[in-house]
């Protein structure tokens, strides 16, 4: 069959996620800092993969820090 499409846009899709990504890696930082990405939720199955195989970074939920800022209003 005729792919084309399909495989062109999932190609953009991934390269898409693979740049956020690398955008992050690119950030200066401490080991100690901390850098807040807000993304569209589409890109999280890819970017969770992405920092979960990465040494460089902790991936931290940000739900308990939302959860405390809503206690404090």
């Amino acid at each position: 069959g005729d792919f084309t499409g399909v495989d062109l846009e999932s190609g953009r899709w991934f390269n898409r996620n693979l740049r956020i990504f690398r955008n992050v890696q690119r950030i200066p930082s401490d080991p100690d800092d901390r850098i807040l990405l807000i993304v569209g939720a589409d890109h999280l199955n890819l970017l969770n993969i992405f920092f979960d195989i990465s040494w460089e970074f902790e991936l931290v939920s940000p739900l308990p820090y939302l959860e405390k800022a809503r206690e404090m209003l």
